[in-house]
């Protein structure tokens, strides 16, 4: 007999085209009693890794290889005719290879010729069905080449690390490695939204929403129609204070027309998951996210708990469609769910987990997502240490990175920090103080866990003193710190009437984070550009259009950039005044924000003569003669209201960036009109050779011409400010 949705069968599942190998489901199946276990510590990191069994091994043939070797192994087929000589041949023969599946790619195609072009078909008609989303694509992303990413099934003996050896050492591989574990991070009539100190404590039970001051953003927007896709440990769907049928995302493709029954044993759209109605579980591979973990219900009530209907709790973005993927264990399961997120349309990922060590299968699911617009927020992780290029999703280009903060604006002292965290939102008080990782041992250590959320019904916690009333769980841990951002992702996208991009949205995001000044002004190490903050980020100048900048407009995404950076405002409430020129003061404006952004450190004694204290833009001119990009006009004075030239523009931007002494091309010159005894050459190639301009056309820069609002738009939004790039690296 069919089971109905929500009786859950933990058993072994029939392995069918595209799922997961028998081999990694059993230590994933390992990982997860592993798992409940630990729950005494639930969320803790650190904890000794096993090895995994056997089995299978993700590797990605190269794109020269002719017409994907992956598809010849799983035809059982020699490769020697197609590569030319029999490296890989011998390598089958050598390890039995078993089968080759492929891991992102849905549609096997005998004509090998064909191959790629079907996959990339299938890449461009995910962007074709969801257009709205498909606007948000960053402009420099690229579709990745994922479709040659298989996995081989090998037997139980083999030798792992020879065969992974073997395959690294092949011409015709791009990498091969072994999956790896990824780790968890641990004004309504809603009660909870009213109540102080439930659990004994000083502050309200739902400080975190009351912090980033959501209520006033739901004035705005509360997420409608926007899709967020939750890759986690599953939902208890069934919980009181969740939405089945308002906030669940439906796959009416699945339905096909059949509105009495979606799971009629079919797989009706066609994309490998029968009767995938209400996401998948690619855990266990059948259609039941029911969470029997307890993480995913608690993420993903902060987001999406039901608003307003007198009991619990409220979600940051309760009116937006939440799309349930239960995925934990080895990142090629994370990657599966990422890849079906995207190809079914979520608008935002949220990725409350982690690995230790980097996951090639991993990145090029995330570079998938970033290529099709869609947002992912990842948590930084709970090691008190700081995140590395080793760490996915957080260090990725295309996922903005949260961290941890605490009730009274500190970074709590578990979350981890560095120069890919973007931003820190709620996600609980310090530990014990000597950052001990597992304070939940003893009851009477729990400051850490406050963040209230959905409790799963069918999940047996092993931390009674967390609980809160029946329903009802306290956590923490920067896995509920990603949630407070993506649930804030949701209200943008749904308030938004701008054609935003998805590098917008994080702009957005970082840019109205309130600063943490404690751990200086500005951005920072520590808590990067702050701590979140909902109704800023809702009432950003960006997420509405300019009356005189309209779509198509030659300078429209620069425009829209460095309004979502608050690097302007626009020059009224309504314009930004393009053709207007800059003066002096304008561009210091400008140079200072797009460096600093909001705040600061500058002398508060006047070194210019015209420039009192008083000038609206003091502090800025201030900054630009303490950093040596304007000394002045001369005579102590700063002219703050001269026309600034495409020349001095070009000097202000590479001083603020690259100070005086940089790299540059010094022969040929790019521009006509710009030979190499100008005094502004050396700022003007530089401008070229990163990419800042391309002159004014035939061949010209025209250095003597003055620069306008949107000539400086352009220069500031493609300048390389390191405090707008992951990581932020050193310019070159």
């Amino acid at each position: 007999m069919k089971r109905q949705f929500g009786e859950k069968d933990h058993g072994p599942n029939t392995i069918n085209e595209g799922s997961i190998p028998s081999a990694l489901v059993k230590a994933a199946l390992f990982l997860s009693l592993s798992l409940l276990i630990l729950l005494s510590f639930p969320f803790a990191e650190g904890q000794a890794q096993e090895n995994i069994e056997p089995g299978p091994i993700i590797v990605k043939f190269k794109a020269t290889s002719a017409q994907y070797p992956g598809v010849y192994l799983r035809q059982d087929a020699p490769l020697q005719p197609i590569t030319g000589d029999n490296s890989l041949d011998s390598f089958n023969q050598t390890f039995n290879v078993i089968s080759a599946k492929p891991l992102f790619r849905k549609t096997y195609v005998q004509d090998l010729r064909e191959s790629q072009t079907v996959f990339l078909r299938e890449m461009e008609s995910v962007k074709d069905r969801f257009p709205k989303r498909s606007k948000r694509v960053p402009e420099d992303a690229k579709i990745p080449d994922v479709g040659n990413v298989y996995l081989l099934e090998v037997p139980q003996e083999t030798d792992i690390s020879a065969a992974i050896n073997s395959l690294s050492k092949n011409p015709f591989v791009e990498y091969a490695e072994l999956p790896q574990k990824v780790e968890f991070h641990w004004v309504p009539n809603d009660p909870y939204w009213y109540s102080y100190g439930s659990w004994g404590y000083p502050y309200d039970d739902l400080w975190g929403l009351k912090k980033i001051q959501v209520n006033l953003a739901w004035d705005i927007t509360r997420g409608n129609n926007v899709v967020v896709a939750v890759v986690d440990s599953g939902l208890d769907y069934y919980h009181p204070d969740f939405d089945i049928w308002g906030n669940y995302w439906f796959n009416e493709s699945e339905r096909n027309g059949n509105d009495a029954n979606c799971f009629d044993g079919q797989d009706d759209d066609l994309n490998g998951k029968i009767d995938d109605c209400f996401g998948w579980d690619f855990f266990n591979n059948d259609y039941d996210p029911m969470d029997d973990y307890g993480h995913g219900t608690h993420v993903t009530g902060i987001m999406a708990a039901n608003e307003n209907n007198g009991i619990g709790v409220v979600g940051i973005a309760h009116m937006a469609k939440f799309m349930v993927l239960r995925a934990y264990g080895y990142d090629i399961i994370q990657a599966s769910a990422i890849n079906y997120a995207v190809s079914e349309g979520a608008d935002i990922i949220n990725c409350s987990w982690g690995t230790p060590t980097f996951s090639q299968p991993l990145s090029d699911a995330l570079n998938y997502a970033y290529s099709q617009g869609v947002a992912v927020v990842a948590s930084a992780r709970n090691y008190f240490t700081e995140v590395t290029t080793q760490n996915l999703p957080a260090s990725h280009a295309g996922a903005i990175t949260v961290g941890a903060s605490t009730t009274d604006d500190r970074k709590a002292n578990f979350s981890n920090f560095g120069k890919f965290v973007d931003l820190v939102a709620p996600g609980g008080n310090n530990d014990n103080g000597n950052g001990d990782i597992n304070p939940w041992e003893n009851p009477a250590d729990d400051a850490r866990h406050n963040i209230l959320s959905l409790r799963s019904a069918v999940t047996a916690y092993p931390s009674p003193w967390l609980d809160v009333g029946t329903n009802y769980y306290r956590m923490g841990g920067t896995s509920m710190s990603a949630p407070h951002v993506s649930g804030v992702a949701a209200l943008i996208i749904s308030a938004e009437s701008n054609n935003l991009k998805l590098d917008n949205i994080y702009d957005v995001l970082r840019v109205t984070s309130d600063d943490i000044a404690v751990y200086g002004k500005g951005v920072d190490d520590q808590t990067g550009f702050g701590r979140l903050n909902a109704y800023k980020a809702v009432t950003n100048r960006c997420l509405t259009p300019f009356v005189d900048v309209p779509p198509g407009y030659w300078a429209e995404a620069s425009i829209r950039t460095i309004t979502c950076r608050e690097i302007t405002s626009g020059c009224t409430s309504t314009s930004y005044c393009p053709g207007n020129n800059v003066t002096e003061a304008v561009a210091s404006v400008f140079i200072i924000r797009a460096k600093y952004t909001g705040d600061f450190n500058y002398s508060g004694t006047p070194y210019f003569s015209d420039v009192l204290a008083s000038h609206w833009a003091f502090k800025y001119i201030q900054k630009m003669y303490e950093d040596g990009i304007n000394t002045g006009c001369g005579g102590g004075k700063y002219c703050p209201d001269n026309l600034v030239d495409r020349a001095e523009a070009a000097a202000y931007i590479i001083r603020s960036i690259y100070g005086e002494n940089f790299q540059y091309t010094t022969y040929p010159p790019y521009f006509t009109d710009v030979p190499q005894s100008h005094w502004a050459y050396k700022y003007i190639q530089k401008m070229k050779d990163k990419g800042i301009t391309a002159g004014c056309g035939g061949g010209k820069y025209c250095p003597d011409n003055i620069t306008t609002r949107e000539q400086m738009a352009v220069f500031t939004a493609k300048a390389p400010f390191k405090i707008w790039t992951k990581g932020r690296p050193e310019p070159n």
